[in-house]
């Protein structure tokens, strides 16, 4: 999980680990383009540390 939460860093996201688990959790104002933005941050980060 280190190496995830240095790729989300890298990538610009600020994540919330726990143990083994990835919390998301985003602002009570969100747009449709910011979830698209964050999803595709995870999904590259993901693809990267080949979780």
């Amino acid at each position: 999980m280190g190496r995830l939460k240095a790729e989300l860093l890298r990538l610009d996201l600020l994540s919330f680990l726990a143990d083994n688990r990835l919390h998301v959790v985003p602002p009570a104002v969100v747009t449709p383009e910011e979830v698209a933005q964050a999803l595709a941050i995870y999904d590259q980060a993901l693809t990267a540390t080949q979780l």
